[in-house]
Formats: structure tokens, sequence, C-alpha cells
């Protein structure tokens, strides 16, 4: 099994134990039906509070997802570096459309775990090279919503920004949500990846990043009723380490064109 397979069967690992632990604040019902198909068993359990934070931020795209699609429920949802997550059914609401986008080897992967479903489809393709929203724009539907997720924890801020302006630019009256961390030193030991990507002042720089941006909710506490459902002492972790921005998201939307 190759490494990046084994990465992404973790997480699902990870979102499985945290869907058994607490199925009210994480939905996702398939994590556990993938792990069981795949037969991946990790070398190590992954811990409660590991498995807390993947779920959790996997929840908190997909109530984005839904918050855009209460507004344009006939948008398309797009999954750059889709891996094994987010799976089409944690929000689709039977009119969107998905389209999901991956390596090759990637998407061999998910067509094995997650059968795709209608209104979905699957393109491989580098998400290195910059062709890639013009396959977006070959599926002819809009607006758009795409999904980086952590993808650019893995990329430097200048091509965060890049890439950013690039599709505010692009997809008028769509939007993005995508994970950024700010450069905390006291807390690089919670934080197992090494990252290429933080921001130093979120608030002032982030909805900066295209002048085509009409507005940036950066989320940086839990969800309400998480605080109390979840373990007092992995709660309390969660909110400080999103409250500081170890790990935050940033949810923007794209202003529309001017007629």
């Amino acid at each position: 099994m190759s490494k990046a397979a084994e990465s992404e069967l973790y997480r699902v690992v990870q979102r499985s134990i945290a869907h058994q632990a607490i199925p009210m604040l994480f939905k996702d019902k398939e994590a556990e039906g993938i792990v069981r198909s795949s037969g991946y068993v990790p070398q190590k359990e992954p811990s409660l509070s590991d498995a807390f934070r993947t779920a959790l931020c996997q929840e908190i795209i997909a109530e984005a997802i839904r918050a855009f699609l209460r507004k344009h429920p006939f948008a398309l949802v797009v999954q750059y570096e889709c891996g094994l997550s987010l799976p089409f059914s944690l929000y689709d609401n039977g009119r969107c459309r998905c389209l999901c986008l991956d390596r090759e080897d990637r998407l061999d992967l998910r067509d094995a775990l997650i059968p795709e479903r209608i209104r979905e489809t699957r393109i491989a393709c580098d998400p290195d090279e910059r062709q890639w929203p013009g396959l977006i724009e070959a599926q002819g539907i809009t607006p758009v919503f795409i999904v980086i997720a952590d993808r650019f924890l893995y990329k430097t801020e200048r091509e965060a920004k890049e890439i950013t302006d690039l599709l505010a630019r692009r997809f008028s009256a769509g939007g993005m949500i995508f994970e950024y961390r700010k450069k905390l030193p006291g807390f690089a030991s919670l934080i197992a990846e090494e990252m290429g990507y933080t921001v130093r002042d979120p608030k002032r720089e982030i909805p900066y990043y295209s002048g085509k941006i009409s507005s940036c909710e950066r989320i940086t506490h839990l969800p309400d009723g998480y605080g109390r459902l979840l373990p007092t002492r992995e709660g309390a972790m969660l909110e400080l380490m999103m409250n500081t921005e170890v790990f935050a998201f940033a949810n923007l939307l794209f202003e529309e064109e001017q007629s």
C-alpha cells in the first residue's frame, strides 16, 4: 500500500472512531464501512483527541457546503484533491452536483471504497497544474463552491494566494473553503504534519487574497453544541486550538460579475 493511500485510510479510521464515539456530532456513517471494505488496520490506534480533530475538520467543511447549498441548491461542489474525504452523501441535497478532482491513483482508491453517486463526477488530473479550473468550467454549472480543505497546508503562502485569486476571478458568485494555520511555536507539538503554509495575521491578510472576495468568514470556534457534547478535556483543547488559530478555516464568497 502506498504512503498516500495509507494516510487517507488512517484519516478514515479517525473519522470512524469519532462517529462511533459521538454520532450526534460526527455524522460520517460511511467511514466505518470504508474501513471494513478496505481491510486496513493501522499499526497504532489513533488517539481520541486526534480522531475528534480530523472528524471536526470534515464536519466544519460539510456544514459550510450545506450553508452554500441552502442559498444555491443547484450549485456545483468541487472537491479539490478529494482523496477519501467528504463522501457526497454528507451534503447531497438531492439537487446539487459534485465534482471530485484528484490524481488517478487516489481517485482509483476512492472509486474502490466510496460508490459514485448520481450527480457526482470524478475526473483524474494533476492538482499541481493550473489547468484544473478549466475542468470545473467545462461542467457548465454555476455557481461553484470549491473545497480546498487542508490542501493549502502543503503549499506556500504565495501559491495559496495565487490559487485563491485565480478561483475568485474565474468563478463569480461562487465560494471556497480552506484550512489555514497561524504560526504559534508553542503549539507545534500538537500538529503532527510539517506544513509550509501559515498566515501571520489571518484577519488582515486572507480577505485581501483577491480583489474579488466579497466576504471572508474565519471559523475559529467550535460549532454550536460541540462544547457541550464533547468530552471536557478534548472539547477544551479543540476550542483552544481553534481560538488561537492553530487550525482554523476561511470560508470565502466571491463577488458577482457586474452587468
